[in-house]
């Protein structure tokens, strides 16, 4: 859109000139609005709703968009000029307005409207338009003429101000480069030109733009099927069209020359990759990734059930033999009412990386997921229907088959509710039974509801068993919709749980085992039993090491009971099926006699400690020394000292943070900035994976020293999270932590000992200097004050002898005499003014130069500290 437009209507009764009146503007770009008054009477109104480039003089004009209210004939609206006065001429000598071209108003929700909801029509304006030169603005108004000629306060009317462009200077083709299947329309190409000025401009006449390809044969679709875009295909100023490769695949060139002067000097290019589209795929090249869902695992054979409140499924594909080539599927609805980008179908498509990997996610339009929603998905060789589904409670499981109590006691019995994606499920009730056994309930328990985790608890409490009758009993539960439910849900997979009772509420004994090793025994060495720590997120797995695991089996104890394996130092325990980093937990529950997996990721001793029936076995074993090299570190030391060694240090670790010992220098990239050179460095890390970095300091260095170590050779320096090379393209290592593949440390405290001896030295000959200037002021004051004294015994004196004088000439002459020994006075109490001020003065001076001094010992003596 191009273009300033100014929008306003006045509120007068004169008619014919009416003055604009203000209103609020809004900006967006080129477009300028002026928020119109409120009409006088009618309500009709006319709005612009968006503009074309215009070429100053071309043949095409100026596309207009107007929104109407009001107005049932476009043959109402007139032009008229900017001051609404119909005597005023449309042309002036800086612009010429053309004839314009109105089309037919077509109605708010007829074929051809734009926006279907606004309640306004659309009427289309074409208008040729020249200024006295490229870039000038044209200014007229549209008014709607309903009664006699000339501008009405109640007719409706628009201010419009357009700027024009030049000929066309530039082309552009964007995107620059596209992949699409053999036969496969690509995406959207868009051509658009402007002139000298940055302005979206039009073509005019004959002008126009060629498309073509290299590269292999190529289509394109309208407006370029013909291979040329004419001026009015480009009256908009930019144009789109999809590309489609035939034949061969292979890289394909797109380039938009222009045809005919003045556009035949510009072109653009760009690119589309042509390759092959991928066949033969079955379930078992792919994977259904939501939250809630049906489809077990690559390979499941049914359709999919997904639950309503899943806002995507995404589907991973595998194929390596479609490596490197295109997934074209199509997405169609075939109930509900789903859409997808506003339409019942989608194409969706995904190129496969050279592991024949990728994934396509679909995403309805929200708001049109229902549980009546399904779709089909079609392409490649796959064919697959999902199903939106509310979550349902399918099925309730206790936590142990068989818990244990004490004779007369009470025991926790928990069962979890799950829905039919095997998740666990809130908003329903549960009832408890104990049936079968010594404690039957002749009724259910009370109705308790489950909680967000869908796990529901009842405490029940013995009073009938004991060692003469051995007695057990048996716990039924029932799933109710709410507490009105008068009878448990249909459908509902119940499995029951036992209670069996002892002296000491303890179940039987039981062993652990460490692959195969029994580690109850006195002889038992956790050194016996060890593992590699985990380096790729997946157990033993072969990449980097096939035993990052031990297997953990308990061997007796009472049976059904529950079973919880918990492992310190880091380690991971896994279940039966669980291989990934991401699975793993500090701790897991199960059932007595299921073997879980032990993943060490610290190197050093693992305990093991295994809780079942209120036995609790502990085990240990050993986890070694780290090997796989992913993490950069560098320590700075606290301080340096110039002309001295600064010593770093580097410090290498796997995915966990163990050292990696034995990494030689030769591995790592060292860079030293500022006042220093690394002078050399140990050959290879220690058992704590360091190593020492010696920096030598420049003779008398102060600014700070920066040491960057960045790891080489090694493919997982630098890797992303979930990754476990940097040239990995897919997530191979889930819940592996990004890699630091370099790192920085800096010392600021950079220190010169020669500088601070001789900053010591100099306040050292302040203080001498300071002390002299003092001692002189001492006794300079010394001596003026015994001048003053003598001036006083003067004036004393001279006082007498004005006193003694006889006769008016001996008098004239004594009061002389005592007038300059009271000058003599004043001058020397000036002195010792003067010489007690420079006392004052030089004590300071003094006692800064010491203070001085004393700061520069004190740096001295922290840097040889």
């Amino acid at each position: 859109m191009k273009g300033n437009i100014h929008m306003s209507s006045a509120k007068q009764s004169v008619k014919r000139v009416l003055a604009l009146s203000t209103g609020a503007v809004i900006s967006a770009g080129a477009l300028t609005m002026v928020t119109p008054a409120a009409n006088a009477a009618t309500g009709d109104s006319i709005t612009v709703a968006s503009v074309s480039p215009v070429r100053n003089g071309g043949s095409e004009g100026a596309k207009i968009l107007l929104r109407t209210k009001g107005v049932p004939d476009s043959s109402l609206l007139k032009l008229v000029a900017s001051d609404l006065n119909i005597a005023t001429s449309l042309n002036t000598p800086n612009q010429t307005i053309g004839a314009p071209v109105f089309g037919a108003t077509i109605a708010n929700g007829a074929p051809g409207d734009t926006n279907t909801t606004d309640g306004l029509d659309e009427i289309s304006l074409t208008l040729p338009v020249t200024t006295s030169a490229d870039g000038g603005v044209a200014k007229f108004a549209i008014f709607e003429d309903e009664a006699t000629a000339g501008v009405d306060a109640t007719e409706a009317r628009v201010q419009v101000e357009l700027t024009t462009a030049g000929a066309p200077t530039s082309v552009t083709l964007a995107p620059a480069a596209q992949t699409s299947p053999l036969g496969v329309a690509s995406g959207a190409y868009t051509v658009a030109i402007k002139d000298a000025g940055g302005r979206a401009t039009q073509l005019t006449g004959a002008e126009n733009f060629t498309v073509n390809a290299t590269g292999g044969a190529t289509s394109f679709s309208a407006p370029a099927d013909n291979n040329v875009l004419s001026a009015s295909e480009l009256s908009g100023g930019s144009v789109t069209f999809t590309a489609t490769g035939t034949g061969t695949t292979g890289l394909r060139t797109i380039s938009v020359a222009g045809g005919t002067p003045p556009a035949a000097t510009i072109a653009a290019s760009g690119t589309l990759d042509v390759v092959g589209a991928a066949a033969g795929l079955t379930n078992a090249n792919l994977d259904v990734v939501t939250g809630a869902d049906s489809y077990a695992a690559p390979g499941d054979p049914s359709n999919v059930s997904v639950r309503v409140d899943q806002a995507s499924i995404k589907l991973d594909i595998v194929s390596a033999p479609n490596a490197g080539k295109t997934v074209s599927l199509a997405i169609a609805r075939t109930a509900g009412v789903l859409t997808f980008g506003g339409k019942t179908t989608a194409t969706l498509t995904t190129v496969l990386d050279a592991a024949g990997k990728g994934s396509i996610t679909i995403t309805p339009d929200a708001g049109t997921v229902t549980d009546a929603g399904q779709f089909t998905v079609n392409g490649a060789g796959l064919g697959l229907v999902f199903d939106y589904d509310r979550a349902q409670a399918t099925a309730i499981k206790p936590a142990a088959t068989t818990y244990v109590s004490k004779f007369g006691g009470s025991v926790d019995v928990t069962a979890t509710v799950t829905d039919q994606f095997g998740l666990p499920i809130t908003g329903v009730l549960v009832t408890a039974q104990r049936t079968g056994g010594v404690n039957a309930d002749a009724t259910e328990s009370a109705k308790k509801a489950v909680g967000a985790d869908g796990k529901v608890t009842f405490t029940l409490t013995d009073t009938k068993a004991s060692v003469t009758n051995a007695a057990s009993d048996t716990v039924n539960f029932k799933v109710y919709q709410d507490s009105f439910a008068a009878l448990p849900l249909a459908g509902v997979t119940a499995t029951p749980a036992t209670i069996v009772y002892s002296v000491d509420g303890n179940g039987a004994d039981f062993i652990v085992t460490l692959d195969g090793a029994n580690t109850a025994g006195a002889a038992y060495d956790p050194a016996s039993i060890t593992v590699d720590p985990l380096s790729d997120a997946i157990a033993d797995n072969g990449n980097l090491s096939a035993d990052e695991s031990t297997t953990l089996a308990t061997v007796g104890g009472t049976s059904g009971s529950a079973v919880t394996v918990t492992a310190d130092n880091g380690a991971l325990v896994l279940k039966a099926g669980e291989t990934t980093l991401a699975e793993g937990a500090a701790s897991k529950s199960g059932v007595i006699g299921q073997s879980f997996r032990i993943v060490g990721t610290k190197s050093g001793v693992v305990t093991v400690t295994t809780v079942s029936a209120g036995i609790t076995k502990t085990a240990k074993f050993t986890v070694k020394a780290g090997y796989s090299a992913r993490n950069v570190a560098v320590t700075a030391p606290a301080k340096a000292i110039a002309g001295d060694l600064a010593v770093f240090t580097a410090k290498i670790t796997d995915a966990f943070g163990n050292p990696i010992p034995n990494y030689t220098i030769g591995g790592l990239n060292v860079q030293v900035s500022g006042p220093g050179a690394l002078q050399d460095t140990g050959a290879q890390t220690n058992a704590a994976g360091e190593l020492a970095l010696n920096v030598r300091v420049n003779g008398g260095a102060s600014a700070p020293i920066t040491v960057t170590v960045t790891g080489l050779f090694n493919t997982q320096f630098g890797a992303a999270a979930n990754r476990l090379y940097t040239s990995s393209t897919t997530n191979d290592a889930p819940g592996l932590g990004a890699s630091t593949g370099s790192a920085t440390a800096t010392v600021t405290d950079v220190v010169d000992i020669a500088a601070l001896q001789a900053a010591v030295d100099a306040a050292q000959a302040d203080v001498d200097a300071a002390q002299a200037a003092s001692d002189a002021a001492v006794a300079t004051l010394a001596t003026a004050k015994a001048d003053k004294a003598a001036a006083q015994k003067s004036v004393a004196k001279a006082k007498k002898a004005v006193k003694k004088a006889q006769g008016p000439k001996a008098k004239k002459a004594a009061k002389a005499k005592l007038k300059k020994a009271r000058a003599a006075l004043q001058a020397a109490r000036a002195d010792v003014t003067a010489a007690k001020a420079a006392v004052t003065t030089t004590a300071a001076d003094l006692a800064a130069a010491q203070a001085k001094l004393e700061a520069a010992k004190a740096a001295l003596a922290d840097a040889q500290n």
